[in-house]
């Protein structure tokens, strides 16, 4: 039976690895979306993040592991929050405003981990298993937005083809303003919330 103190040792030790790996990995995030994947070195991660070139591979195996580590955890991260519920709304413009509110949010938070990823998808290094999940993603996004429409609007009735022109207008303005757009300007988050509120306006109009 292990004694107290050796409990409480492994607990500390497993929060100080813990602590490590998330460490490697925000550094990695952000040279990655700064410098891109390739002009970024393990040694510069290791430097920035105060550790050894050895502790990295320890845990991540390769770079192209700490690659899928963060493109898959950022994924994971904004999966969980994929549940948006909107109760007793049947005014459209209502709807998708909440909608690219909600849309904007979750990209934005990981929007680091979207620029590593359209980034590596445009070269052609992305693997396979990678690509479906953040398809898998989207087109999750694109189910609730239908379904939110059509629990929703009682008198206002679109068929699946409106509702899939409607996900494919936001979620595109979406991506464009927090993830390729933000990489070359200095974008607040409240300043893309209000051109999100902006587009739907005159997209209803």
């Amino acid at each position: 039976m292990k004694s107290k103190y050796k409990t409480k040792y492994s607990i500390e030790r497993f929060n100080r690895k813990n602590a490590r790996m998330i460490t490697i990995l925000s550094v990695a995030i952000d040279l990655f979306a700064q410098k891109g994947y390739e002009l970024s070195t393990t040694k510069e991660i290791a430097i920035n993040a105060k550790c050894s070139e050895g502790l990295i591979f320890k845990y991540f195996k390769s770079k192209a592991n700490l690659l899928s580590t963060i493109l898959e955890k950022g994924l994971s991260c904004t999966f969980s929050k994929t549940a948006l519920h909107i109760q007793n709304q049947e005014n459209l413009a209502n709807i998708l405003s909440e909608f690219m509110q909600w849309t904007l949010e979750e990209l934005w938070e990981e929007r680091k981990v979207f620029q590593i990823y359209y980034a590596q998808l445009l070269q052609g290094n992305i693997n396979l298993t990678t690509f479906r999940n953040y398809e898998d993603f989207f087109a999750q996004h694109k189910k609730n937005l239908i379904k939110i429409l059509q629990k929703n609007l009682k008198k206002q009735i679109l068929n699946e083809s409106e509702c899939e022109n409607i996900f494919l207008a936001i979620n595109s303005f979406a991506l464009n303003i927090c993830i390729l757009n933000s990489v070359h300007s200095c974008q607040s988050q409240e300043n893309i919330f209000k051109k999100g509120q902006d587009f739907i306006k005159v997209f209803i109009h």
